[in-house]
């Protein structure tokens, strides 16, 4: 294990430290989309709270140091949990409110409760959402992962297994919805159904309503859900329920308010639970036994099963003075019970009275027909034992005691894996335990032995004293506190950085200070369980890297490791950043040859479904290196994504045909006879085909006029490097500039021409601009001629000098406007991450509401007599539009690159199919994959600031205006 980063809270007053360390019950949860959701007993930005209230903060793991409110209360979370999509959070509280929140518009920093219900003098205190029916997991040669299965499809290596859903509705659809758990054995149910609605049905776990301590709750393979309670003695039993959810029947009445439109679904929606298999905790035979000396052990402060997906494993965690003991308990079927005494008199009673009736039989046929005999005899014998022979054959479950592990350590949270990504039998089953002395521990299932040394992840508190100073509330030292505190480890006092210069702070106070402690308070698992997430007692977070789920025994191991945990992340959807921080510098290139060489090697018809995710997956492992070539390629990745999604966004708005629509007969036109030398003339082309099926509405194609816009850019922009590429005499590196030697990219890109050009002859607003010092020079034919050239010439091995003499002269006839469509990484996975730990070898550290400094990267190349028009605008790399160089409103950033984008379309354009098509692609995630949230309008800001004092009369000129903007 290895700490990747943490992030401190900023600094508080000495005298509200105190107060808050005493609530500090903090909990997390991560999502499947790398989102985590956290609790905190304060607001995270201010320096003295100013009442008692909790929070809820949302952050996305590659930018954790710019949190998110989501909701805010005055009584104390209890429950954090994610649904399976990990769009929607279930939050509740002390006092029984149960609220189900959603991001609005797909923005990560606008949440919005979906529904909300309380359940009065109830406090919750498990929760997990109805399992969707289907679970992956990764099918792993059984010898060695250094055995090539490049060559299999995915299907064969992700096995889709199908498993019962917890609720289906009409049709067999899978229920979306979760269920809860209370401290007085109440049971809750939230179903999310077709109309919008939300059903919500409860019914108690026991006939009589009993208090409970601790609970959780795992998937059975029928669909039903398995809870495990205790009421936290270690004399009672660790209770175990079956729940079960089911439609009702549909009456005849119901039929009628259905009709009427007065019916209500939910109330169809039935709880049925039963009493499963319990035992006691085996730290009770050893007391009445007085083997050990167990007295110590007073409470049962968890129940977890080893895996969400099984009910068959589970831990018992029993905390007593200074001591802390976990429990593993398996579910096993016994196939010879014990069978009580009453019932083995039974049978031997059975076997004398059978005896009896076969000398009866004998005695009245009088030595009659044997097999007349024999019949009268079976009958009476299986009449008498029948019941017995039932007894004797039962097989039943039974908990079994697998072992313990006993600790001197407190004992805080237990973590396990949700679901096995390997199978039950390949893969590591890791146990994760937090102690009270900020250290994590992490256990093998199997034999319940540390595979690790603890990890330590205390962090230090920085304290702000009454005369402005700061501290660090601890005894051990500080690396780094975001370029302003940090330890002097010679004379053991901190230094304060300021505006006014440096001085020495207070000696670090190292005396314990009562209720002044640091520990962590929660654990969570990442989806793909590489990282783990750590929330402490004053809300900060720390991200662990975790061992391989199974065994690698070198580097290569481990690269095939990764290299299946991205193919998992590009068929399930899980977001991949949490693997992305586990690779190594050195094994990238290596990892996406062996991603793109598998994806390479899948159906046409699955290449094309995950076309656009696999090129996000290695794009975001390119540009991980601050290195020219990778750069390139990550550019290279992300003009392709875009390419890929206009061509299909301008076949879609065609008209479809019976057989092949008039895209798909365009293809295979220019595949067939496009490398003829007659076809390199668009006109030659525009006559074997028809126009007429092209036409499109007139409103329509003018607003995709950026887009074709785009299309033009980058047409020019690739021949016009292509002598630069060939002819110059280092090696050049522009970005994007890469497709030119990919022949999808061509094909796709001569499409595009050719219905550019159809549309213009339609709408003359839809073209695109070009400057030209040529008015007789048709743009769109010779960028069609010279690409069909190049086209027909890839495969040669040497270059065509006609070709690029065409291109230079193409350059000297037309205006080279600037082209790079480059989506730089920002926050962690970046080459920052790399770049510091080369230079520290540690943790990163960083704090809430601080920007990253990150490297500057490395200057790539430019085409040589090049514009750039643009200068310091911004450029929405959704819609390809100016955004000015200070876009004040209705602007979005991505939390994994530097992408901004409208979060609205232009209301003259939102009205138009072919604009809500376009959005609609981009609704969710940027083109790089990332997160959208909503500009902080810091900008904005800014100006009124500067407003106000411009009325103040201390500006005399507006060069003075520009330089404060500037800063």
């Amino acid at each position: 294990m290895k700490c990747i980063y943490s992030v401190l809270r900023p600094a508080i007053e000495q005298k509200s430290y105190a107060d808050l360390i005493t609530n500090c019950s903090q909990k997390c949860s991560v999502s499947t989309k790398g989102l985590v959701a956290f609790t905190s007993s304060f607001c995270l930005n201010q320096l003295r709270p100013q009442s008692v209230s909790y929070h809820v903060y949302v952050v996305d793991l590659n930018r954790p140091y710019q949190p998110y409110l989501i909701a805010e209360s005055e009584h104390k979370f209890t429950i954090l949990e994610w649904d399976p999509s990990g769009t929607k959070l279930l939050l509740c509280d002390s006092h029984g409110c149960a609220t189900i929140y959603t991001s609005k518009d797909f923005l990560i920093s606008d949440w919005r409760p979906y529904f909300k219900q309380v359940f009065a003098a109830e406090t919750f205190i498990s929760a997990c959402w109805y399992h969707p029916g289907i679970i992956s997991t990764i099918n792993v040669p059984q010898s060695n992962l250094k055995t090539s299965s490049n060559h299999l499809e995915y299907s064969d290596k992700i096995q889709q297994n199908k498993f019962s859903a917890s609720l289906r509705l009409f049709g067999g659809k899978a229920a979306e919805g979760c269920l809860l758990i209370s401290q007085t054995g109440l049971v809750c149910c939230l179903t999310l159904m077709a109309d919008g609605t939300v059903g919500v049905v409860s019914e108690s776990l026991n006939p009589l309503r009993v208090k409970l301590h601790v609970a959780d709750v795992s998937y059975h393979k029928d669909g039903s859900f398995i809870v495990g309670t205790s009421s936290g003695s270690i004399n009672s039993t660790i209770s175990f329920y079956k729940v079960s959810l089911s439609l009702k029947n549909i009456t005849l009445d119901d039929v009628d308010s259905f009709a009427n439109g007065n019916g209500d679904a939910s109330k169809r929606i039935s709880i049925t639970s039963k009493q499963f298999y319990s035992f006691h905790l085996n730290v009770m035979s050893q007391i009445l036994n007085e083997r050990e000396n167990t007295c110590a052990f007073e409470r049962v402060n968890h129940i977890k099963f080893v895996s969400k997906d099984s009910p068959n494993d589970v831990l018992i965690e029993v905390s007593g003075q200074n001591l802390s003991l976990i429990e593993l308990w398996e579910l096993e079927s016994k196939r010879h019970p014990p069978v009580h005494n009453a019932i083995l008199e039974l049978k031997r009673e059975s076997e004398a009275l059978a005896v009896t009736i076969k000398q009866e039989v004998d005695a009245t046929n009088g030595g009659g027909n044997q097999q007349q005999q024999q019949q009268h005899y079976q009958q009476a014998y299986a009449k008498q034992t029948d019941d017995t022979t039932a007894a004797s054959s039962l097989q039943t479950n039974e908990w079994s005691f697998k072992g313990n592990y006993i600790t001197d350590k407190s004992l805080i949270s237990i973590q396990t894996p949700k679901f096995r990504i390997f199978g039950p039998n390949r893969q590591l089953n890791l146990i994760l335990l937090a102690y009270e002395d900020s250290s994590v521990c992490c256990l093998r299932k199997d034999d319940l032995q540390p595979i690790e040394e603890p990890l330590q992840l205390s962090t230090d508190v920085p304290i702000r004293l009454l005369n402005g100073r700061m501290e660090l509330d601890s005894s051990k030292s500080c690396k780094v506190y975001s370029g302003n505190v940090y330890n002097n480890r010679n004379n053991n006092r901190s230094i304060v950085q300021s505006n006014g210069g440096s001085h020495l702070a207070a000696p670090i106070i190292n005396r314990p200070l009562k209720n002044r402690t640091n520990f962590i308070t929660d654990l969570q698992l990442s989806a793909n369980q590489t990282v783990f997430v750590a929330v402490d007692s004053m809300s900060q977070l720390h991200v662990v890297r975790l061992p391989t789920l199974i065994s690698c025994q070198d580097a290569k191991d481990e690269e095939t490791y990764l290299q299946y945990m991205l193919e998992f992340c590009l068929i399930t959807g899980n977001d991949w950043w949490d693997v992305l921080v586990c690779t190594k510098r050195e094994s990238i290139a290596t990892i996406c040859d062996k991603f793109h060489d598998a994806y390479e090697r899948q159906p046409k018809q699955i290449q094309r479904k995950y076309f656009n995710r696999q090129l996000m997956i290695r794009a975001s492992l390119y540009r991980c290196l601050n290195e020219a070539a990778s750069l390139c390629k990550s550019s290279d990745c992300h003009t392709m994504i875009m390419l890929n999604s206009i061509a299909s966004t301008h076949k879609s708005m065609l008209r479809s045909q019976d057989k092949d629509s008039p895209s798909d007969q365009l293809s295979q036109f220019l595949k067939t006879q496009g490398t003829q030398a007659n076809f390199f003339n668009m006109n030659n082309v525009l006559a074997k085909i028809s126009e007429k099926e092209f036409y499109v509405e007139t409103q329509l194609i003018q607003c995709l006029q950026p887009l074709n816009q785009w299309v033009i850019d980058l047409a020019i922009f690739l021949l016009i490097s292509l002598p630069q590429q060939i002819k110059s005499q280092r090696l050049v590196h522009l970005p994007g500039a890469g497709l030119i030697k990919n022949k999808e990219a061509i094909e796709t890109l001569r499409e595009l021409l050719v219905i550019i050009k159809i549309w213009g002859k339609q709408n003359v607003a839809s073209l695109p601009v070009v400057y030209r010092l040529n008015d007789q020079l048709d743009v769109i034919s010779t960028l069609f001629k010279l690409i069909s050239i190049h086209y027909a010439t890839m495969n040669n091995n040497e270059s065509d000098e006609t070709l690029l003499e065409e291109c230079i002269m193409l350059a000297n006839n037309i205006t080279i406007t600037h082209f790079e469509y480059f989506l730089s990484a920002t926050g962690v996975a970046s080459p920052y991450l790399h770049s510091q730990q080369d230079i520290s070898g540690g943790r990163l550290v960083m704090e809430y509401f601080h920007e990253l400094n990150l490297p500057e990267w490395v200057q790539l190349d430019k085409i040589e007599g090049c514009i750039d028009m643009n200068g310091p605008r911004k450029i929405d790399i959704v819609r390809n539009i100016s955004l000015g160089a200070y876009p004040l409103t209705n602007v979005r950033h991505c939390t994994r690159c530097r992408g901004v984008s409208l979060m609205r379309p232009m209301r003259e354009a939102a009205s138009f199919i072919s604009t809500r098509i376009w959005e609609q692609r981009w609704m969710t995630t940027c083109v790089c994959g990332g997160h959208w949230a909503q500009s902080d309008g810091m900008f904005s800001n800014k100006m009124s600031s500067l407003a106000l004092v411009c009325n103040t009369g201390n500006f005399v000129s507006l060069s003075q205006l520009a330089n404060q903007l500037a800063r």
